[in-house]
């Protein structure tokens, strides 16, 4: 799977979190029972990298947590556990850190942290939690047709409620316009479906792959409420750093896509120098 940095999670995390709707997580809660100390409700989190998902959900859900964050990358997982202590600090919560978990304790949830670094390519290695919940945030354009239908069949077995959040659908309103836009948002369409890891990429088909995927094969009343969203078509400009960031990894899509087309990436570049 294509790697990512703890700065650029960090800097997209207040977008993304902008970005998300509530009411998902409010449908969620409507099927999903809140957990106790004596009953904790389990969650695995896929491809969890710096632990964004967590802390965007876990006051929302409230009650008594028990979270699971899974990604290949030992150096995110690390990260998450860092900055899920800090940021649980901030809020006046009491958090231990204790090697590889961590014990959050707030006024209005409470959440036991671990991690498991596992490639989710290999999607048996991934234990689910049997009528808990299994999400997933800015993953599922990334991953393969085949992968998305195994994930909804391991779901449907262990009766788990599923939120899947920021997927990637295709609306994209540039602003302000440009003359290339049309080009560019091709070249990062067709770039969105190679491989990163699980095959042919979803791309920008993956939340209807999704919709039918689940919503197929789950028993109604177990259905996950499901968000396909675009974050820049949620929230402003996004600020410089962030922009800059993304603007690069438009650079590599359209170098990986159109090597080419040099005489459009010189004229995106001395745009992007007049900005």
């Amino acid at each position: 799977m294509s790697g990512f940095s703890a700065e650029w999670l960090d800097l997209r995390e207040p977008f993304d979190a902008r970005a998300r709707a509530t009411s998902p997580v409010t449908e969620l809660k409507r099927h999903v029972t809140a957990g106790s100390s004596a009953a904790p409700l389990a969650i695995v989190d896929l491809g969890a990298g710096a632990g964004s998902n967590l802390r965007f959900l876990a006051p929302r859900l409230g009650g008594v947590q028990r979270w699971r964050l899974v990604d290949h990358d030992s150096r995110l997982l690390e990260a998450s556990l860092t900055t899920t202590q800090a940021w649980a600090a901030a809020r006046g919560a009491e958090a231990r850190r204790s090697g590889s978990s961590l014990t959050i304790r707030a006024a209005d949830f409470a959440c036991e942290v671990e991690c498991q670094a596992v490639d989710l390519v290999d999607l048996a290695a991934v234990e689910l939690p049997e009528r808990g919940l299994v999400t997933a945030a800015a993953l599922l354009d990334l991953v393969s047709h085949d992968w998305l239908e195994t994930l909804a069949r391991r779901c449907r077995t262990a009766r788990a409620a599923v939120l899947l959040a920021l997927t990637y659908d295709g609306r994209t309103t540039p602003k302000p316009a440009e003359p290339e836009d049309p080009v560019v948002l091709a070249m990062f369409n067709r770039h969105q479906l190679f491989d990163k890891g699980f095959g042919p990429a979803l791309g920008l088909r993956a939340a209807e792959a999704a919709e039918t995927a689940f919503l197929d094969i789950l028993p109604s009343e177990l259905r996950g409420t499901m968000e396909a969203l675009v974050i820049r078509a949620r929230t402003p400009s996004p600020d410089r750093d962030l922009r800059g960031d993304h603007q690069r990894g438009e650079q590599r899509a359209e170098d990986a896509i159109a090597p080419r087309e040099a005489k459009l990436r010189e004229r995106i570049a001395r745009h992007r120098i007049q900005q």
